[in-house]
């Protein structure tokens, strides 16, 4: 425990408290703070309590939704970012840190109104919803320390915002499962998992961000060419816009027996514990928790090539494929279908990886220290 971080003040600011990637990394990092460090942490979002809050509550870490509309008029807008400052003047924070675009630009762009000493831009993806508003523009302007969890994002903000590279620090996602809750034979009962299936899991909301399409595409591929094992392909992720099109597109492919949408899954251990092989493609990532948490559960993975994923599996990962390309992705699965042996030799080392570079330690250390540093 840093001395010098007990009874800071903190605020973490999200757009949602429905669980997603970034969602989950800045609430650990705050059980984090509060329960270790003893920081006076509270975590504030803009919209809608979900699985978010049940794990602030379980962390102990207090909570409130602060409503600001991104689509309002110029008088509707300043009332309510006058508000806003009003609430963290009460809270006196020492630092305050947004997570994700919208809580970005309206914090960076407010901090030094509030009494807080510093304000931290934490960039959680690849370069998304970049708008070039004059909100956008001031805050970037007004922001002195920025986070990128991938190199992309990095490059992202020096190409594309003009950010001086020496303002990013780059730290990484952290992934650490806790144990299943419920047993493989409750999953292996529940879905229905006989010997005679090959499991193949992606964890991905389902939106356009990621490519579904092209995972589907490649599995009907692989249900074509398997003879020995029966191709089951679970999609672990909320029902986003793009959930009722992949519906639609299963029928067409006619592989709707070797495909099952999970929603999200609370027991995301569990269920990698039946999975013989994790998938993830994607066209935008930073550093993608999807991917972590197959590395993390010793899994094999197949996935696109893009920057952030690279960052996550290693520089020579062999077994991606260029965006969109679902040939050589079906290519990829069909090799792990069909050796057991190599599955299990890269799944080792996809886990020795993720103990030793996206560590819970490792981030919670180096976000200390940035926190130290920056006050």
């Amino acid at each position: 425990m840093r001395n010098s971080l007990s009874d800071k003040k903190i605020i973490i600011f999200l757009d949602t408290l429905l669980m997603g990637g970034a969602e989950k990394q800045a609430i650990l990092l705050a059980g984090y703070l509060k329960n270790t460090e003893k920081s006076n942490v509270e975590v504030w979002a803009i919209d809608r309590a979900g699985k978010g809050a049940e794990l602030l509550d379980e962390l102990g870490v207090p909570w409130k939704l602060h409503s600001l509309d991104r689509y309002a008029g110029k008088l509707k807008r300043i009332k309510e970012l006058i508000k806003l400052i009003i609430a963290i003047r009460k809270f006196k924070p020492d630092i305050i840190m947004p997570f994700t675009y919208w809580p970005n630009v309206i914090c960076c762009a407010i901090w030094n109104f509030t009494g807080a000493k510093t304000c931290v831009w934490n960039q959680r993806d690849e370069g998304r919803g970049i708008t070039n508003h004059v909100l956008e523009k001031y805050a970037l302007k007004k922001t002195p320390v920025f986070v990128s969890n991938s190199e992309e994002g990095r490059l992202f903000l020096a190409k594309h915002l003009d950010v001086d590279k020496h303002k990013v620090r780059l730290i990484h996602n952290s992934v650490n499962l806790p144990a299943p809750l419920r047993p493989k034979q409750y999953w292996r009962d529940t879905l229905k998992i006989s010997e005679k299936h090959f499991v193949a899991t992606m964890i991905a909301n389902l939106h356009g961000y990621k490519d579904h399409k092209t995972l589907l595409d490649a599995w009907k591929i692989v249900c074509d060419s398997t003879k020995d094992k029966i191709p089951l392909l679970f999609l672990a992720g909320r029902f986003d816009h793009k959930y009722y099109e992949l519906k639609l597109h299963v029928q067409a492919l006619n592989i709707k027996d070797n495909v099952r949408f999970l929603d999200q899954v609370d027991d995301i251990a569990g269920l990698l514990s039946v999975t013989d092989l994790g998938v993830f493609s994607s066209r935008f990532e930073g550093c993608p928790n999807g991917v972590l948490e197959c590395m993390n559960s010793g899994l094999s993975v197949v996935a696109t090539d893009i920057i952030g994923i690279r960052e996550a599996l290693g520089d020579d990962y062999p077994y991606l494929a260029s965006i969109s390309d679902h040939r050589t992705f079906a290519n990829h699965i069909l090799t792990f279908v069909n050796s057991a042996d190599l599955r299990e030799k890269i799944a080792l080392q996809n886990r020795q990886r993720a103990d030793q570079e996206f560590s819970p330690n490792k981030m919670f250390s180096n976000y200390a220290s940035l926190i130290e540093s920056v006050l």
